[in-house]
């Protein structure tokens, strides 16, 4: 139906102008619209991209680190768990002793990192500042990283928190998703467990004197 207005709409223009000529050339009206009906196709809708479990993590960029040891990229031989995370989000706060609890359990065998900085208004500025603030009250075992730009959570194309990735030893994205779901501890200890890597270094372990 839009095709058939736009085209109608074509037709009236350039019958209508003194120099329609000039922009039909040797067609005519009827031959320039036939061939706009027959090429024109309805517009594909939009698609957001998506990051598939196996894909690798993008480029590691924040602004600062608020609590833990910096890195400056997702090396291979660790296992990270990335949760995006807000003061003004429920959901996010109730999740915090869950991934708590998984830092605690794994040491370090997992970095957990809870990432910051989506502000919602002059009463949540979520500044680096203000983070501090909330950690020292709130105090985790797990990192806590700032980054007023939201680069990680865009270039995961992550599109609401609680969200968390988990990316593997051999530096891919091995799950991804809401922290409060009933099987997210159970999926973060068999992506621990069966790690190849963590395996072998387990083994070694348990063989030293």
């Amino acid at each position: 139906m839009l095709k058939r207005l736009t085209a109608a709409a074509m037709l009236v223009a350039m019958t209508g102008m003194a120099s329609g000529q000039d922009l039909l050339g040797d067609k005519t009206a009827q031959e320039v619209l036939a061939a706009f009906e027959a090429t024109a196709g309805e517009a594909k809708p939009f698609e957001m991209p998506t990051l598939n479990i196996g894909d690798e993590p993008p480029a590691f960029k924040v602004d600062s680190w608020v609590k833990g040891t910096p890195i400056s990229s997702f090396e291979e031989g660790n296992v990270y768990l990335i949760d995006f995370w807000a003061t003004w989000c429920g959901p996010c706060i109730r999740a915090s002793p869950l991934l708590d609890q998984l830092q605690q359990r794994f040491g370090d065998e997992i970095l957990v990192m809870g990432l910051s900085g989506q502000s919602a208004g002059s009463r949540y500025p979520e500044d680096e500042r203000s983070i501090r603030s909330y950690i020292r009250s709130h105090p985790v075992s797990y990192a806590h990283l700032h980054d007023r730009q939201q680069r990680l959570f865009e270039d995961l194309r992550v599109t609401g928190i609680p969200h968390v990735v988990v990316i593997s030893t051999d530096g891919v994205v091995r799950w991804q998703g809401n922290p409060l779901s009933p099987r997210f501890g159970l999926i973060v200890d068999q992506i621990v467990r069966a790690d190849p890597y963590l395996q072998a270094k387990r083994a070694q372990g348990s063989r030293e004197p």
